[in-house]
Protein backbone atom coordinates (compact mmCIF):
# COMPACT_ATOMS: atom_id res chain seq x y z
CA UNK A 1 0.00 0.00 0.00
CA UNK A 2 1.31 3.45 -0.98
CA UNK A 3 2.49 5.42 2.54
CA UNK A 4 0.95 9.35 1.94
CA UNK A 5 3.99 10.45 0.29
CA UNK A 6 3.94 7.62 -2.54
CA UNK A 7 -0.51 8.61 -2.38
CA UNK A 8 -0.09 12.12 -2.87
CA UNK A 9 2.77 11.95 -5.39
CA UNK A 10 0.77 9.76 -7.71
CA UNK A 11 -2.71 11.75 -7.18
CA UNK A 12 -0.50 15.18 -8.18
CA UNK A 13 1.13 12.84 -11.43
CA UNK A 14 -2.27 12.15 -12.78
CA UNK A 15 -3.60 15.57 -11.90
CA UNK A 16 -1.10 16.94 -13.98
CA UNK A 17 -0.83 14.31 -17.28
CA UNK A 18 -4.77 15.30 -17.22
CA UNK A 19 -4.40 18.42 -17.53
CA UNK A 20 -1.58 18.20 -20.16
CA UNK A 21 -3.89 15.84 -22.30
CA UNK A 22 -6.79 18.43 -21.84
CA UNK A 23 -4.73 21.35 -23.09
CA UNK A 24 -3.32 19.47 -26.26
CA UNK A 25 -6.74 17.86 -27.39
CA UNK A 26 -8.23 21.75 -26.65
CA UNK A 27 -5.01 23.34 -28.94
CA UNK A 28 -6.05 21.20 -31.53
CA UNK A 29 -10.04 21.45 -31.25
CA UNK A 30 -8.96 25.44 -31.34
CA UNK A 31 -7.07 24.80 -34.40
CA UNK A 32 -10.12 23.41 -36.09
CA UNK A 33 -12.49 25.99 -35.43
CA UNK A 34 -14.20 24.25 -32.34
CA UNK A 35 -13.00 27.34 -29.45
CA UNK A 36 -15.35 27.31 -27.77
CA UNK A 37 -15.47 23.28 -27.37
CA UNK A 38 -11.72 23.79 -26.44
CA UNK A 39 -12.36 26.89 -23.75
CA UNK A 40 -15.39 24.59 -21.99
CA UNK A 41 -12.31 21.41 -22.15
CA UNK A 42 -9.96 23.29 -20.76
CA UNK A 43 -12.37 24.72 -17.46
CA UNK A 44 -13.80 21.14 -16.97
CA UNK A 45 -10.04 19.56 -16.56
CA UNK A 46 -9.69 22.06 -14.18
CA UNK A 47 -12.34 20.20 -11.71
CA UNK A 48 -12.29 17.38 -13.10
CA UNK A 49 -9.86 15.78 -10.19
CA UNK A 50 -11.04 17.70 -7.39
CA UNK A 51 -13.46 14.79 -5.88
CA UNK A 52 -10.18 12.46 -5.72
CA UNK A 53 -8.81 13.72 -3.03
CA UNK A 54 -11.57 12.57 -0.85
CA UNK A 55 -13.97 9.47 0.51
CA UNK A 56 -13.64 6.35 -1.70
CA UNK A 57 -11.60 7.91 -4.79
CA UNK A 58 -9.00 8.86 -2.34
CA UNK A 59 -9.25 5.47 -0.83
CA UNK A 60 -8.74 3.27 -3.63
CA UNK A 61 -8.25 5.08 -6.98
CA UNK A 62 -4.68 5.15 -7.12
CA UNK A 63 -1.46 3.06 -9.06
CA UNK A 64 -0.16 1.51 -5.36
CA UNK A 65 0.82 -2.34 -5.26
CA UNK A 66 -2.45 -2.84 -3.24
CA UNK A 67 -4.59 -2.16 -6.44
CA UNK A 68 -6.46 -5.17 -7.55
CA UNK A 69 -5.46 -5.10 -11.36
CA UNK A 70 -8.12 -7.85 -12.03
CA UNK A 71 -10.92 -5.35 -11.22
CA UNK A 72 -9.90 -2.70 -13.86
CA UNK A 73 -10.41 -2.64 -17.53
CA UNK A 74 -8.81 -1.89 -19.79
CA UNK A 75 -10.06 -1.04 -23.66
CA UNK A 76 -8.41 -0.97 -26.42
CA UNK A 77 -9.73 1.19 -29.30
CA UNK A 78 -7.32 0.60 -32.12
CA UNK A 79 -6.23 3.10 -34.65
CA UNK A 80 -8.96 4.91 -35.16
CA UNK A 81 -8.83 8.03 -37.36
CA UNK A 82 -12.00 9.59 -35.34
CA UNK A 83 -11.45 10.47 -31.60
CA UNK A 84 -14.67 11.74 -29.75
CA UNK A 85 -14.16 13.68 -26.96
CA UNK A 86 -17.12 15.01 -24.73
CA UNK A 87 -18.00 17.91 -22.15
CA UNK A 88 -20.76 18.80 -20.64
CA UNK A 89 -23.20 19.26 -23.15
CA UNK A 90 -20.88 19.12 -26.22
CA UNK A 91 -19.41 16.85 -28.52
CA UNK A 92 -16.98 16.74 -31.25
CA UNK A 93 -15.39 14.83 -34.08
CA UNK A 94 -11.40 15.53 -34.11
Amino acid sequence: MFNFEEHVEDLQSHIVRVQANCKTLALKMAANGHREFARVLLANASVHDASKWHGIEWEVMHMGPDVDANGMTVIDVGESEEVFVSAGAYAVRL
